[in-house]
């Protein structure tokens, strides 16, 4: 009965940890370019490990208003699924699981980043380096550029939830119930 219990324990925090659902909303008339990464919550030692990152070779491009009213949004709801239920698919991860071993890449149906995987149980979404484009001429946007982190991730202290500059606004929060964990970013 305590192996049972024990068990049932275990698997419970690793499901409580699962990197959850994260949610786009692009409601700006510019194009989000950008990588997101999500991160260990519960750092050990002061890091954040492991860190997964979207590893293709150009950033994520989510169109202008590209969000929930529209049907448009980029939602991922765990590194595997994404690949064939998003409209913004990533094929390659990139795991990071210490400072010495950085950047390994994985394709989207490796069993670390699979739900029930290693990866996939020690982490959250986190943030994001994004910048913004004029879709009609693809010329960056001045000053719509930032790094963006939820509060309370392991970067909060260096990196701000949210971002105001002249041509728009972006914020990150995360909404819990029970053990599920949606985390947005908004963008205006």
């Amino acid at each position: 009965m305590k192996k049972f219990l024990s068990t049932i324990g275990i698997c419970a925090a690793a499901i409580a940890y699962a990197q959850g659902t994260l949610i786009l909303n692009n409601y700006s008339s510019y194009d989000f370019n950008g990588y997101i990464y999500a991160a260990n919550p519960a750092p050990s030692g002061g890091n954040c490990y492991p860190i997964v990152s979207n590893g293709t070779p150009d950033p994520i491009v989510v169109p202008a208003n590209s969000n929930t009213i529209t049907g448009t949004q980029l939602e991922f709801t765990n590194y595997k699924i994404q690949y064939t239920n998003s409209l913004y698919p990533v094929s390659t991860w990139l795991v990071s699981t210490s400072a010495t071993n950085q950047s390994i890449p994985r394709p989207w149906d490796h069993p670390a980043v699979t739900p029930g995987g290693t990866v996939s149980n020690n982490t959250r979404w986190a943030g994001s380096k994004f910048f913004m484009t004029d879709p009609a001429t693809g010329a960056s946007v001045p000053l719509f550029n930032a790094n963006i982190a939820v509060f309370g991730s392991c970067n909060s202290s260096f990196i701000p939830d949210s971002f105001v500059c002249p041509s728009g606004s972006a914020e990150m929060f995360t909404i819990s119930s029970g053990t599920t964990v949606t985390t947005y970013f908004e963008i205006y």
